[in-house]
């Protein structure tokens, strides 16, 4: 469900551009322009070769996601973001064990509070066998004839280590064929693609389950929220259903791939749902809105200091 007050924000289409492709860029640029502003939406086409990113600020951008959409082409990210200190630990060997097993940027988002917390726990407990054994070596069969970026069900090709006896292989920054050789025709970009995103939802599977707590049933409020916030939020609904209101938090340590299907289920078990996080316009709340299927408030702040449960319960009670 997507609120009248989402839509009057505007949104910056970038386009243009230095590279070769301009032209196709300018094209696309002014179709999505287009599709937006028929579906409702305000929009300020930006073309980057000849306006600055500072023009974001001059017409009030607000929601841009530079973690999630900062490299060029369709290629999605892995953004991991901790919610504890404990977590931090946890999202770091997942980052490494993920970059090096899926060869992709994996980016962890850490928060001023997060990252000037200090706290005490368990000694880590490594797992020889998963998170520090990643590669995925090629068997002698794959070798006879190397394609280094092999189309695969999973999405993942077995990568040789330099000095693999017929491991060699071309690796460059444009698109490719399975041998690494540059290739733009439309149907090996197509194939490459789909490989990313299907290597993408193979990330996904490895994720850890999203953290859910309070009532499973019948649950008037749902607080939603990420990062550090994410205790908070736990820690409302314990008090709020002290309080006897029937709420749930969730709350997810991928930001992308995101569990989209866990959070529709959660959403559809709740009356309404609140999203509370730590930045002034809510850029969490409009990157999940479109998995809500039931009405949803913003709660956010930005005085300096942490989200506090007590704010959430305050929230909660003013809904109920």
């Amino acid at each position: 469900m997507m609120s009248t007050e989402i839509k009057k924000q505007p949104i910056a289409v970038l386009y243009g551009g230095t590279s070769a492709e301009r032209e196709v860029s300018l094209n696309s640029g002014k179709a999505i322009a287009q599709g937006l502003e028929q579906a409702g939406f305000s929009v300020v086409l930006m073309d980057t070769k000849e306006q600055p990113l500072t023009d974001l600020v001059k017409n009030n951008i607000k929601r841009v996601f530079i973690a999630l959409h900062g490299g060029n082409g369709d290629s999605p990210r892995v953004v991991i973001a901790p919610s504890s200190t404990e977590e931090c630990y946890q999202a770091t060997v997942k980052a490494l064990h993920i970059a090096e097993k899926y060869q992709t940027l994996v980016v962890v988002l850490l928060d001023f509070f997060l990252s000037n917390s200090v706290k005490n726990i368990d000694d880590p407990v490594f797992n020889d066998k998963g998170d520090q054994s990643s590669n995925i070596e090629p068997d002698l069969s794959d070798l006879s004839e190397y394609q280094r970026y092999k189309i695969t069900d999973s999405g993942l090709s077995p990568r040789a280590l330099p000095g693999t006896p017929l491991g060699m292989y071309t690796s460059t920054g444009l698109e490719h064929g399975e041998n690494g050789k540059p290739k733009t025709d439309p149907d090996t970009h197509m194939e490459m693609t789909a490989k990313r995103f299907r290597k993408h939802q193979s990330i996904l599977a490895e994720a850890p389950e999203p953290v859910v707590s309070g009532y499973e049933e019948n649950i008037d409020v749902g607080v939603i929220s990420w990062g550090s916030s994410a205790g908070a939020a736990h820690e409302a609904v314990s008090l709020a259903n002290g309080l006897g209101f029937r709420t749930a938090a969730f709350s997810s340590m991928f930001i992308s791939p995101f569990p989209a299907e866990a959070l529709k289920a959660f959403s559809e078990k709740c009356t309404k749902l609140v999203i509370a996080e730590v930045n002034y316009s809510g850029q969490f709340c409009d990157y999940i809105c479109k998995y809500l299927t039931k009405p949803y408030e913003k709660l956010t702040t930005v005085n300096c200091i942490p989200m506090t449960s007590e704010e959430i319960v305050n929230r909660i009670k003013d809904i109920s």
